[in-house]
């Protein structure tokens, strides 16, 4: 239940539809939610015990933040990489 709050303040940040206009980045954004969600769920499943997972071996994913101040007109992008050790 923490980490929902955590990604419900990151959702404030990055959801797509706070840049309505701006298909690209409406686009990478909606695109990495769904990596992160998918790489989210796989972690949930395997912290409660099942042994098989589909978790990506690795993964990039890019947000576009929304800007802090309405006159800001520079997005600031991040982008970080999951890679899983090799078993």
């Amino acid at each position: 239940a923490p980490l929902r709050k955590y990604i419900n303040q990151f959702l404030l940040l990055v959801h797509p539809d706070l840049f309505h206009g701006k298909t690209e980045i409406e686009n990478t954004n909606q695109e990495s939610l769904k990596k992160l969600n998918i790489i989210l769920e796989e972690l949930d499943k395997l912290a409660n015990g099942s042994s098989h997972t589909e978790l990506p071996r690795r993964a990039t994913i890019e947000f576009y933040l929304k800007p802090s101040h309405p006159s800001q007109t520079n997005l600031k992008k991040i982008s970080r990489k999951f890679e899983l050790p090799d078993a």
